[in-house]
């Protein structure tokens, strides 16, 4: 054996053994992290169920709160549909009244305007006739006067046709005296 393999053979022995120490090393170390690994996992299962309990609670909780809520919504709903209820129908009544007094004041006015027409109505019946008895009176009057007229103007004629009738004598006789002096 040569001193070359038996340094060989001593430093495969001593890496054999640092083999063998890292092979025991690693197992303990396996063993370790078993141990660990088991710890952590039961870790992990006692937070998940905590946390899965904790969510429940949660969850119970929340509905409750949700539960209450939609009591408390649909009770502030119906006491909003109640009032609004009540508000409309006051709203109608008033309405009701208001319309009512209008149809009230509506059918007073008409009463009022059909008796104004009936008095505007006898007014102006009575005024026409009040007119016509004028109209025909004047026209009596204005007959009367044309008759006045013509016999005036009848007499003017005839008072007309004397006095052109003596001046056409008068103009004979001058024209006559002058030419029987202008012949003299």
């Amino acid at each position: 054996m040569t001193p070359e393999f038996v340094a060989i053979l001593s430093v495969g022995v001593s890496l054999l053994g640092i083999g063998v120490s890292l092979a025991v090393m690693l197992v303990r170390l396996s063993g370790v992290l078993r141990t660990d690994l088991k710890i952590l996992r039961t870790d992990i299962n006692a937070l998940r169920t905590e946390l899965k309990g904790d969510i429940d609670s949660l969850r119970t909780e929340l509905k409750g709160d949700i539960d209450s809520l939609r009591t408390e919504l649909k009770g502030d709903i119906d006491s909003l549909r109640t009032e609004l209820k009540g508000d409309i129908d006051s709203l109608r009544t008033e309405r009701k009244g208001d319309i009512d007094a209008l149809r009230t004041e509506l059918s007073e006015f008409r009463r009022d305007v059909k008796e104004e027409f009936v008095v505007h109505r006898t007014e102006t019946r009575d005024d026409t006739a009040a007119l016509r008895g004028e109209i025909a009176a004047l026209r009596t009057e204005s007959r009367e006067d044309i008759g006045a007229l013509r016999v005036e103007l009848a007499g003017l004629r005839t008072d007309t046709r004397t006095d052109i009738a003596a001046l056409r004598a008068d103009i004979r006789d001058r024209l006559g005296s002058r030419r029987s002096s202008s012949v003299a």
